[in-house]
């Protein structure tokens, strides 16, 4: 039997996989959190926050601590 070295992306493929849909998933929370606390806030009356500033508010890291337990 012959030992063939497989390659990088074929001996990690599930956890690039993993990785891939994990920052995908935090990626698609952070948008659709920044349009509903975007949408709450102008239903207040308030100014509309930056993505940027979103990142940054308590907003995001409590829905995503939140969605963490779950």
């Amino acid at each position: 039997m012959k030992n063939k070295k497989k390659s990088y992306f074929y001996r990690n493929s599930l956890s690039i996989v993993f990785i891939i849909l994990f920052v995908s998933a935090l990626g698609a929370q952070a948008f659709f959190g920044w349009k509903e606390n975007n949408e709450n806030l102008k239903d207040l009356g308030s100014p509309e926050l930056l993505f940027s500033a979103y990142l940054r508010s308590g907003h995001f890291f409590s829905s995503t601590f939140e969605n963490f337990q779950s």
